[in-house]
């Protein structure tokens, strides 16, 4: 019984020669308008601060394949959420840009929140991103850099140049109006 078992995988799909389709595949075509979860996942006891309500891991470099986690929706409204009950003054939903790659070096990219759209002819297009990279990282020392950059053409602009010391409006000397 899987209430009693202290130490397993209670379901383990394991599919080594799959080339195509879904090791898991769940699907709705319910019509009902009633609000309702396809699939809900709860950790039901607040003691159980370590456990980690979903993980997705995947060993492949998705830079240049699919991403790892995808959610495509075909309404205009929110396609993530995310939600805390934390009543406290002082404390907030907090989403994590984490580089765990070993001992950091100066100019390490940390994150990207890049913001895409389809140009006229219908092609996938890079309008604006969010860049962070760790500036510097001597112990102690730390320093972190943001960058607020929009797209010309083929040409990145740096709008925004976020940096411990400075803010940098128009780094990249381009006609902007203010």
């Amino acid at each position: 019984e899987a209430d009693a078992t202290t130490t397993a995988n209670i379901i383990d799909i394991t599919a080594d020669g799959l080339t195509t389709g879904s090791a898991l595949n769940i699907i709705s075509d319910s019509s009902s308008t009633a609000t309702r979860n396809i699939v809900y996942i709860k950790n039901d006891h607040a003691s159980a601060v370590n456990a980690t309500v979903l993980k997705v891991e995947s060993d492949a470099d998705s830079e240049s394949q699919a991403p790892v986690f995808h959610v495509k929706t075909a309404g205009a409204g929110a396609a993530v959420l995310v939600e805390s009950t934390e009543d406290s003054d002082d404390e907030a939903p907090e989403m994590h840009f984490y580089r765990n790659a070993g001992a950091g070096t100066a100019s390490d990219d940390l994150g990207v929140i890049r913001f895409y759209g389809q140009d006229d002819g219908d092609n996938k297009f890079e309008y604006a991103h969010i860049f962070v990279d760790a500036h510097a990282v001597t112990d102690g020392s730390e320093k972190g850099r943001m960058l607020l950059r929009t797209r010309n053409a083929s040409s990145y602009m740096n709008n925004i140049q976020l940096e411990t010391s400075q803010v940098v409006i128009n780094a990249s000397n381009q006609d902007i109006n203010f």
